[in-house]
């Protein structure tokens, strides 16, 4: 049901004979004087602006909503166009419509790669905690000294080792995979933004990862 609580009120600046509806511009043909405006009337009778000097000029519209389902906006935007029409109200037959169209666009290059670093970010975010970060610097030092000594490594830096390899494996191709959908983008394409990442989905590791 249509809410009438939901209207715009609107001044037309020009002659009803001389509108062309199809090719409405606003603040030349129609100025928009409340754009939240409740309906004047209860039960949809029909609306006077008697008294008011140009009183014909001015015009209450319902203005029903817009939704779209399914659109990613990672990757679209919506282009918002908004008019008054001379089309009846299928609820309250005495007042017009006043449309929002929304018409789905490509989003600029630069929003587009923002979004791709941004998934990049979530997936090496997922590879490597803040903690686990932590927990591998302070044991990489007793990797690299293991190493420089010529001392075998304990099973444990052996751990810290392979953990660190495992990493920065998974971090390169994340990267890579950011590189090609970057390609996707500046070949005019859109690109997969779910696809081709590499999570953390290991088993629990042993000391120092399951502290």
């Amino acid at each position: 049901m249509t809410d009438l609580n939901k209207g715009i009120l609107i001044f037309w600046l020009k002659q009803k004979t001389e509108i062309d509806y199809d090719n409405l511009v606003e603040d030349i043909d129609y100025k928009v004087i409340n754009p939240n405006s409740q309906c004047p009337q209860t039960g949809g009778a029909p609306i006077s602006f008697t008294g008011v000097p140009d009183a014909d000029r001015y015009e209450w519209l319902v203005k029903p909503d817009g939704v779209h389902v399914g659109v990613d906006y990672r990757l679209y935007k919506e282009n918002e166009a908004k008019r008054p029409t001379n089309v009846a109200c299928d609820d309250y037959p005495n007042y017009n419509v006043f449309i929002t169209e929304y018409g789905i666009v490509r989003r600029s290059n630069m929003e587009l790669i923002a979004a791709i670093r941004q998934m990049e970010s979530q997936a090496n975010s997922s590879v490597l905690s803040e903690g686990e970060s932590n927990k591998l610097t302070m044991m990489q030092a007793a990797v690299n000294k293991a190493y420089n000594s010529g001392m075998p490594l304990t099973p444990d830096l052996q751990t810290v080792e392979n953990r660190l390899l495992e990493v920065a494996n998974k971090a390169n191709q994340n990267a890579a995979n950011a590189a090609s959908l970057i390609a996707v983008v500046e070949s005019g394409g859109i690109p997969d933004l779910d696809s081709g990442w590499e999570y953390d989905n290991i088993t629990p590791q042993g000391f120092p990862f399951n502290a």
